[in-house]
């Protein structure tokens, strides 16, 4: 009996700093995690800057940082796609507009750039299928 207490004990005094450290590594990846969206944000918000001033070649190298940080949401990859398009790169920008679509849904300003891009370039089947599309999520 005494043997069983003492390797109740034992296990004890392994599992409790195994608890603990496994819990500092979820912490330190969430926190991780955190500084990195929180530095996601400010390179598009740099970006974002950047595009304002007409300094589209400057705002898409803030808004690839951002990207290559993790941050993928639709907004991101819509700036990419007006600055693509701004730069003359018309694929690359429409391919960012249908990932922003990818990524939601029912971003609506990405809708309607992909269908000013489609009309700019005489696609006006495309262009009114987006057009369309848009103005019935907006419904």
């Amino acid at each position: 009996m005494l043997t069983a207490e003492k390797r109740q004990i034992s296990s004890a005094r392994v599992a409790v700093p195994l608890l603990l450290f496994i819990s500092l590594i979820f912490f330190q990846a969430n926190a991780s995690a955190d500084i990195k969206k929180k530095e996601a944000d400010e390179y598009r918000a740099q970006g974002y800057a950047e595009q304002q001033k007409g300094h589209f070649g400057i705002a898409f190298g803030w808004y690839a940082k951002a990207l290559a940080l993790g941050a993928s949401d639709a907004a991101l990859f819509n700036d990419m796609g007006v600055v693509s398009e701004q730069l003359g790169f018309l694929d690359r920008a429409e391919g960012y507009y249908l990932q922003a679509i990818q990524q939601d849904e029912k971003y609506l300003p990405a809708y309607t750039n992909l269908a000013c891009l489609y009309k700019t370039v005489g696609n006006l089947n495309a262009a009114g299928m987006y057009f369309k599309k848009r103005y019935e999520l907006s419904a």
